[in-house]
């Protein structure tokens, strides 16, 4: 993870200083460390620590201060995210989701405040409800509520099964002798100049190497 990561810092440094060298006439050293990386990747917490002096609280998920930011189980085991950060625009969704408009007006979940000191309850019930019916069920139902925002914690399966995933470029096939692999293609492309196969790429950063 961290290489992946580091990579793309570095290919990004790379084009910064190829422009900066079109513009300037001057050329730039470009460098990359992977402990920067994984400090910039976990920043938040750091940044935290750094103006508070407290690290960041681990809560667990049956006592979230705000159930409509959680993770849930659907019927057939299936994990998935409820994202609702904003407490007066994403509660009644999730309310008209699951069946019970009451709690609207039920004084123990009326607003965030309410929801928070009776957090334990409601994720315990919301927890039995989501167990009645699988992920692709409940699917529908969060589609019916634009305001919904939700989100499935996918296997390594669900990410190659998923439609979305192969139009969107996801798998690149690489040639290897006289056939090619499938392998997950960088979240970059860059195809106009023949950067697509591995030759032309590895030309391309012999050349950055020479010149930068």
């Amino acid at each position: 993870m961290g290489d992946h990561a580091v990579g793309m810092t570095l290919t990004a440094a790379v084009c910064a200083a190829l422009v900066a060298r079109a513009r300037t006439g001057k050329g730039q050293l470009v460098s990359t460390s992977l402990y920067r990386q994984g400090a910039y990747t976990v920043s938040f917490d750091l940044n935290t620590f750094l103006l508070s002096g407290h690290s960041i609280a681990i809560g667990q998920r049956e006592t979230m201060g705000n159930p409509c930011m959680n993770n849930y189980a659907a019927a057939d085991g299936r994990r998935f995210w409820v994202v609702g950060l904003q407490a007066g625009r994403h509660w009644p969704p999730l309310c008209r989701a699951v069946g019970r408009p009451d709690w609207l007006t039920d004084p123990r979940f009326g607003t965030a405040h309410s929801r928070a000191a009776n957090a334990a309850e409601l994720i315990g019930e919301l927890d039995e409800i989501f167990a009645t019916q699988p992920l692709d069920e409940w699917a529908k139902v969060f589609a019916a509520e634009p305001d919904f925002f939700w989100a499935p914690i996918n296997s390594i399966e669900d990410v190659i099964a998923d439609e979305q995933f192969h139009a969107a470029g996801g798998v690149v096939y690489v040639p290897d002798d006289d056939s090619t692999v499938p392998t997950v293609r960088s979240c970059r492309s860059a195809t106009a100049n023949g950067f697509r196969h591995r030759h032309s790429f590895t030309n391309f950063c012999r050349s950055v190497t020479l010149n930068v």
